[in-house]
């Protein structure tokens, strides 16, 4: 772990990560020939071990019950939760200066995060009778120009925050809708499982925001299972072929990449990547859920194209039920049982639904089981974003 944690805690990680990895931006820092890339990157990287500092208070006041988010003033039982966007105006005061009317306003960046905010809200709403972010109708409060070319998004604890990226190889973070429900939905993690940021839980962590990310973004365009591309992030990397990540494809969402690279991610067990960096490979091996979620998807939508057509009619529902059911530090295997579980549950043994989930699991090479994780050891919490 780095030295620059300023606490340890036993206590879980709500997954409040950037949606960049760590090993990307240190690529970008490590690009030869380009002064302001590398400076932009390493300011990136420097304002994310400040959010984790900060962060690190706002965990064990949270778990100690004794936080209170600002943004918790005012309470919302109605139809719509109560939607905040403000301008960080370069700087790194939080949350900076509300906009009045966002969805009038002349900037593309505060137009279209108050847009992802309105609908992401009416999916959870909608689909999983889901009321706001902590499920009891607190402000969704979302930052947009944060810092000066910060190359990340990130959920702070208490907010949703959103850089402008650095203009050349990466575009503002408010460009995909995915990117603001993946964020949106690690808030959701913080107040319903708490899984902690680490290893197969916290690659778990990760692909849950993926799943909700990817959901959102078929309700937001309409897509089915058959018309989606599966890509998280598909405009955030310049370039017009390449995406930060593919769910049907773990591994191909940018090849050849001239900072990049190629895409790291795992989509099987089999090439599982047993790493000490990106915190035991949660962004790295979060592929291997993510495939499942997409097998099982397209698998149901084979058993029945008509009622399954869509991913939250059939696996959304069960992935969103078995994600508050496995504990704070799950395995692959023990979400995976968890799954097939739900899916007994809600559809029925021997449903298409639970078959579904049985084969998704079985083609990633990750095995069904039942004996509960050990307890893990002490994490430093507060290094992680």
């Amino acid at each position: 772990m780095s030295s620059l944690a300023s606490c340890t805690q036993t206590v879980g990680h709500s997954g409040c990560c950037g949606i960049i990895p760590e090993y990307m931006l240190r690529k970008l820092a490590e690009k030869e020939g380009d002064n302001q890339i590398k400076e932009i990157a390493l300011n990136t990287l420097g304002k994310d071990d400040r959010v984790r500092k900060e962060r690190c208070q706002v965990q064990k006041e949270f778990h100690r019950r004794t936080f209170v988010p600002y943004n918790l003033s005012e309470i919302s039982d109605s139809q719509t939760s109560v939607i905040k966007i403000y301008d960080a105006k370069r700087s790194t005061q939080l949350p900076g200066t509300k906009i009045v009317s966002p969805d009038l306003s002349t900037d593309k960046a505060v137009v279209d995060i108050y847009r992802w905010a309105v609908k992401t809200d009416e999916f959870f709403r909608n689909i999983f009778e889901r009321n706001s972010i902590d499920n009891n109708g607190m402000e969704v409060v979302s930052t947009v120009h944060y810092d000066r070319n910060y190359a990340n998004a990130f959920w702070n604890g208490s907010q949703m925050v959103f850089g402008d990226g650095d203009g050349k190889y990466i575009a503002s973070f408010t460009i995909d809708s995915d990117i603001y429900a993946h964020e949106y939905m690690h808030g959701v993690s913080q107040f319903d499982t708490n899984l902690r940021y680490q290893d197969q839980a916290g690659a778990l962590n990760e692909s849950i925001s993926d799943v909700f990310g990817i959901m959102a973004k078929q309700s937001i365009q309409k897509e089915t299972v058959d018309s989606s591309n599966w890509l998280i992030g598909e405009h955030l990397l310049v370039g017009g072929k390449y995406a930060l990540r593919s769910m049907k494809n773990p591994g191909t969402a940018y090849r050849d990449h001239p900072v990049f690279g190629d895409d790291p991610q795992t989509a099987s067990m089999d090439a599982y990547d047993d790493t000490l960096d990106d915190n035991g490979g949660v962004h790295i091996n979060s592929g291997i859920p993510n495939k499942a979620f997409y097998l099982a998807s397209t698998k149901l939508r084979d058993y029945d194209h008509e009622r399954y057509a869509y991913t939250w009619n059939g696996t959304g529902r069960v992935w969103y039920e078995a994600r508050q059911r496995v504990g704070s530090h799950p395995t692959f295997s023990d979400f995976a049982s968890k799954t097939v579980e739900v899916a007994q549950e809600l559809f029925g043994r021997e449903s298409n639904v639970e078959k579904a989930c049985r084969y998704a699991w079985g083609d990633v090479k990750v095995e069904l089981g039942s004996t509960p994780s050990p307890a893990p050891k002490p994490i430093e919490w507060c290094n992680l974003l």
